[in-house]
């Protein structure tokens, strides 16, 4: 007789079980921004955003929906590219 194969837990988000489709859509849209942020496209970065979105950003500053959202990584991401360039 073959024994089982163990149990594979299922995955936390910050130590709740989470769904692993929930967990695959937070790596992708993470993965996205990153992507955006990296390549300097503002366009993608708001991609993933909903109109009610609030981000932080790496400085700790809290944008709430996406005008602000997008005004300030506009702003980021332009000036990436200009000194990138």
């Amino acid at each position: 007789m073959s024994a089982a194969p163990p149990a594979v837990p299922a995955p936390t988000v910050i130590g709740v079980p989470a769904p692993q489709e929930d967990v695959d859509a937070i790596v992708a849209f993470v993965a996205g921004v990153q992507h955006a942020q990296q390549n300097a496209l503002p366009d993608a970065f708001l991609d993933g955003f909903r109109e009610d979105a609030v981000w932080t950003t790496a400085h700790g500053k809290r944008l709430t929906g996406l005008p602000e959202i997008s005004a300030q990584n506009t702003q980021v991401l332009d000036v990436a590219t200009l000194t990138a360039g």
